[in-house]
């Protein structure tokens, strides 16, 4: 394996062998990795609580916890589980959309079972449709080609969620599919939803460890409960796993930087169709040169910075900042050309506009 020192991290994928090898041979790859990790000023691994997704995945990896947190919330006993994978992505056809799952077994009886923990409250008036969608990939991942919808197992599908949400006074909200004109008639599709809001009024009916779950979510410890005081005693001990703490720290870079360059690349597109339409519209007027000078000088800088902070190249970093294919030639030359530079922010009206400037300087790479 490399042991280059990477500057973007969005590319970099490494198994637990390969983290073993660094923490044992190049301990100054590991440095480097915390020293990036602190300077982006990401939440610090003895910050992280349950409700930390990666966190609490590696938690749930706990066969007695896991089964005590579910049997807390379905109140029924369970044999054994088995974790189907951990995190697991699961996309379904050509460009659809994945779904990266926190923790996702079985029963001993093949019923199967996903729990989430669901931090974040953007699009939550959409988490029904998420569960949807959810139980498509679940079901796609236990039903071969050509088998029969009969060997389909029941599946219970588990948000935890440490916001407010429905507003019905409840923390446990149980779904199936029943006939509207006849609600006693259930569909028997074997799906059912469960969310638990762990922000809304406390349920009078909740057991004693559903209970104490859910005040640990909210911050509120209870070590005199056995099923919380094994899930500190399991968080405390990941912690002080460096193999863990590494692999999580390269995650978290990992999606950062990916998520970065996704925007990168999903913005680029609707920016130069905007700028064509824009066109079409008439151009703006009453702009003054000055202006128009002083922020082709911020965007020159904002390209050096992308540069300098993630590596990128000069047209990596003006796709970054959504610079019009058109005025990618401009920008190239004001960056990597000293004395052009000099001259074209001259005061004596050298200065071009780069909305009128028209070499197509990237047609190669766009097309690709």
């Amino acid at each position: 394996m490399t042991t280059e020192l990477p500057t973007n991290f969005s590319k970099l994928s490494l198994t637990q062998k390969e983290i073993k090898e660094l923490i044992k041979n190049n301990p100054e790859y590991i440095r480097y990795i915390e020293k990036v990790f602190k300077e982006r000023k990401f939440k610090s691994i003895k910050d992280l609580t349950i409700t930390d997704g990666y966190l609490f995945g590696t938690v749930m990896l706990n066969k007695e916890i896991c089964k005590g947190v579910l049997e807390a919330i379905l109140e029924i006993k369970i044999t054994d589980i088995q974790f189907v994978e951990l995190e697991k992505t699961v996309q379904n056809g050509y460009e659809t959309k994945s779904v990266r799952f926190d923790v996702i077994l079985k029963d001993d009886k093949g019923n199967v079972y996903n729990i989430e923990m669901q931090v974040s409250t953007k699009g939550k008036g959409y988490l029904g449709k998420r569960t949807r969608y959810y139980q498509i990939m679940i079901d796609s991942l236990m039903l071969k080609k050509g088998d029969d919808y009969s060997k389909l197992k029941k599946s219970i599908i588990i948000f935890i969620c440490p916001f407010k949400l429905f507003d019905r006074k409840r923390q446990v909200y149980t779904f199936n599919t029943y006939c509207k004109e006849d609600k006693e008639l259930q569909l028997n599709d074997e799906t059912t939803k469960i969310f638990i809001s762990t922000k809304n009024k406390k349920d009078k009916k909740l057991n004693v460890d559903l209970e104490a779950f859910i005040n640990y979510v909210n911050g509120k410890v209870n070590k005199e409960n056995e099923l919380i005081k094994k899930i500190e005693d399991e968080i405390e001990e990941i912690k002080n796993r460096e193999e863990w703490r590494v692999e999580y720290m390269l995650s978290v870079l990992n999606y950062s930087d990916a998520r970065m360059e996704g925007r990168i690349e999903g913005r680029i597109e609707g920016r130069i169709e905007g700028r064509r339409e824009g066109r079409r519209e008439g151009r703006r007027e009453g702009e003054f040169i000055g202006e128009r000078r002083g922020t082709a000088q911020k965007t020159v800088n904002a390209i050096k910075s992308l540069i300098k902070t993630f590596n990128f190249s000069t047209e990596q970093a003006m796709k970054g900042l959504e610079i019009p294919i058109e005025q990618q030639g401009l920008y190239f030359r004001l960056v990597n050309d000293p004395v052009f530079y000099e001259e074209y922010f001259a005061e004596d009206n050298n200065f071009i506009d780069p909305s009128d400037y028209d070499d197509d300087f990237d047609d190669e790479e766009d097309e690709e």
